[in-house]
């Protein structure tokens, strides 16, 4: 490590930092959300498996995971890393919001009560909807673990 060069230690560290950070971020918004969930909504509701559930699924979901996987598939794509897969989450995104923004156009319940209850339902929109979501879970899974297996191989190197 002595002769190391000195913009790859700086950069890594800077990368740490980041990456604590971000985690810090996110606990402080999560705690946040907790907080103001137990203030409005109330204890016993908020700890209850089954609305604690429902709610994760509607803030994580439907809010969050089409926003934030369509600018990470377009660094994939430019980085030319996983393209097929990359190319194929751009598209989801964009149909996962289209199909969003109908179910919000003032037909019933929003989006994420109509998630929860589409199995009553059964029409091809939803089953897309779903097949959707489950890709896009599906896509992050697979970047995780290309990421953690990038870092082993790092370390080993070593």
């Amino acid at each position: 490590m002595a002769n190391e060069d000195p913009l790859s230690t700086e950069t890594r560290r800077v990368k740490q930092k980041f990456k604590w950070g971000c985690l810090i971020w996110l606990g402080i918004f999560g705690a946040g959300i907790l907080v103001l969930a137990i203030l409005f909504i109330g204890p016993e509701t908020v700890f209850g498996y089954s609305y604690l559930f429902a709610l994760l699924v509607r803030i994580v979901l439907t809010m969050y995971l089409p926003w934030l996987t369509l600018p990470a598939a377009v660094i994939s794509l430019i980085l030319s890393k996983n393209t097929k897969r990359a190319i194929i989450a751009i598209g989801v995104c964009i149909l996962v919001e289209v199909l969003d923004n109908y179910v919000q156009s003032g037909r019933g319940p929003g989006s994420g009560e109509y998630l929860l209850w589409l199995v009553d339902d059964g029409t091809i929109l939803d089953y897309l909807w779903v097949i959707g979501y489950l890709y896009l879970v599906y896509w992050w899974i697979i970047v995780v673990k290309r990421k953690k297996k990038r870092e082993e191989n790092n370390e080993s190197r070593r």
